[in-house]
């Protein structure tokens, strides 16, 4: 019962990350993405604003201790430690707990964090729904493009196993 109440709310979380990706079009206007959106915003912003985290400005957490201080620091907003969080509870934490880092990875995927982005196309693409694929297929491409490793070699695997993708061996 537990682990089935676990796969709702990561489905309700993914499935909340793919619906607030994309806004629907409006008047005949083409759909707007989140980062086109970010892309219109005024050139002056408020001075409190963080600056835009880095490909490889998100450091590994290594411990529960560590999980523990970037916790506070992802409640305060901080995007670097939102995507810190995503790795540590997809790929490293003990035990691994897919809900928060479903979490985190859509609070780092909309502040614009590559890796943030790399944890939420993971996860979306373990979905079978249409939607959550072809948003997870964005994603991790656009992780890619940034440059992040992780992502170039999560698509390569999905190409050539013809995973969610048509088998593409190039």
């Amino acid at each position: 019962m537990k682990r089935i109440l676990q796969m709702l709310c990561l489905s309700a979380i993914l499935l909340s990350a793919a619906c607030s990706a994309t806004k629907p079009a409006v008047d005949g206007e083409p759909a707007a993405s989140a980062e086109s959106a970010q892309e219109t915003a005024p050139a002056a912003q408020n001075a409190t604003e963080p600056a835009p985290v880095m490909p490889g400005d998100v450091k590994p957490i290594n411990s529960a201790a560590e999980a523990e201080a970037a916790e506070k620091l992802a409640a305060a907003g901080d995007a670097a430690a939102n995507a810190a969080l995503a790795l540590y509870y997809y790929n490293g934490g003990e035990p691994i707990n897919v809900e928060k880092a479903a979490l985190r990875a859509k609070a780092a995927a909309e502040a614009g964090v590559v890796e943030g982005k790399y944890v939420l196309a993971e996860l979306l693409l373990y979905q079978r729904d249409e939607r959550a694929v072809e948003t997870g297929l964005r994603m991790a491409q656009e992780a890619s493009e940034a440059g992040y490793l992780p992502a170039k070699a999560a698509l390569g695997k999905y190409y050539f196993m013809g995973r969610v993708v048509p088998r593409d061996y190039n």
